[in-house]
């Protein structure tokens, strides 16, 4: 796409699906339009606290196992599983500022709305 062409970019449960989340919101700022605004939607690892509960640890352990002894369906097709840090990191360093951040309800503070303008 043309760069500066775009109000918006919305990525809404891809990120954790991208090889280099850096290079998507690279170049998500390249097509926004001065002031722009980037939207992000996504799981939280930790969620909104940054603590993962027991429960999914436990769950985790049990999937790797089932792994182990060739259970592929369980197999996580994520290529990473932010938190809540390393995301707002992410999106600062590639030249946004973060407008507002939106738990969304019923998934126990673990599924955020990003919100962030071009610099």
């Amino acid at each position: 796409f043309k760069s500066n062409s775009f109000d918006y970019v919305h990525m809404r449960s891809v990120i954790d699906h991208f090889l280099d989340i850096n290079l998507s919101l690279k170049e998500a700022n390249r097509v926004l339009v001065s002031e722009g605004k980037i939207l992000i939607g996504t799981y939280v690892l930790g969620g909104k606290n940054g603590k993962i509960p027991i429960k999914n640890k436990i769950k985790e352990f049990i999937r790797k196992i089932l792994l182990y002894f060739g259970f592929d369906r369980y197999r996580d097709h994520h290529m990473t599983h932010p938190t809540l840090n390393y995301l707002k990191k992410l999106v600062i360093d590639n030249g946004f500022v973060i407008n507002d951040i939106y738990w969304q309800p019923y998934w126990n503070n673990q599924v955020c709305y990003l919100l962030a303008s071009k610099i």
